[in-house]
């Protein structure tokens, strides 16, 4: 495998971001259609959590998941995915997100299982922790966060949040695994990290 970014590489992290917002617009289109901003999250949660692993665990490059990140919130500027409305706010969750997935994926990365359903954990643990942020600086952009935004800035609400937000995550990252353990022999994996 070669050390440090490849073209290749950087095409199939960036296609993950691609892939995330893909998915991630059906959460879109559940926001819409019930009207209630945020619904679509579930969604959003297990779809970005597993290609968040999946990218890391096939591009197994650190950086990899900051990229896809990126990708998926520069695209999702003009959406009503991802954050709230505005440039620095989208981005600045994707970046947050996506550092800390590299991270804990270089720190577990010797134990594919484990580093996948962790790097799934911190994916949505993060995300939760930049919607607590954005709280403290009065920006509400979920109708759930509106409802409990006095819940999110106690100590045991974060907690809580962010304990559901890993577990859920968790989950994710799982399946994210299980995609990649199933596909790493394929000639594909193989050029990404050849």
């Amino acid at each position: 495998m070669k050390k440090g970014w490849t073209t290749t590489k950087l095409i199939a992290a960036g296609s993950v971001g691609v892939a995330m917002l893909i998915f991630s617009l059906a959460g879109g289109v559940l926001n819409t259609a019930t009207g209630i901003a945020g619904a679509g999250g579930l969604i959003n949660v297990f779809v970005q959590g597993g290609l968040t692993t999946f990218a890391v665990l096939a591009i197994r490059q650190f950086g990899s998941a900051t990229v896809a990140w990126l990708v998926l919130t520069v695209l999702a500027v003009p959406l009503p995915i991802i954050g709230p409305a505005g440039f620095f706010f989208k981005i600045f969750n994707g970046i947050f997100i996506g550092i800390c997935s590299d991270i804990t994926f270089l720190l577990l990365r010797k134990r594919e299982k484990i580093a996948g359903v962790l790097v799934g954990g911190a994916s949505t643990f993060s995300a939760a922790i930049a919607l607590f942020v954005l709280s403290l600086f009065g920006i509400k952009w979920l109708l759930v966060a509106e409802k409990v935004s006095g819940a999110l800035l106690t100590f045991p609400g974060v907690i809580i949040l962010g304990f559901l937000a890993f577990i859920v995550g968790m989950l994710s990252g799982y399946l994210g695994w299980l995609v990649y353990s199933r596909m790493k022999e394929t000639s594909v994996i193989k050029r990404i990290q050849a």
